[in-house]
């Protein structure tokens, strides 16, 4: 859910903003809003790619 949260933040605004709000709100160090927003974007772009792969699957069945 966290990790979520962020990378909506980070992809609403930018990553510079979502770090400083990460920091803000989650009372994190510098190193850890930079870690967190990182790891987000990464699992987003996981998210994504997994659909992606599914939705191609499920058209290949369709052909079949």
């Amino acid at each position: 859910m966290k990790s979520q949260a962020v990378a909506k933040m980070a992809r609403q605004h930018n990553a510079v903003a979502a770090e400083r709000i990460v920091r803000e709100e989650l009372q994190s160090s510098k190193r850890a809003a930079s870690h967190d927003i990182k790891a987000a974007e990464r699992l987003a772009a996981l998210e994504a790619t997994s659909e992606a792969l599914a939705e191609l699957r499920h058209t290949k069945i369709q052909h079949c």
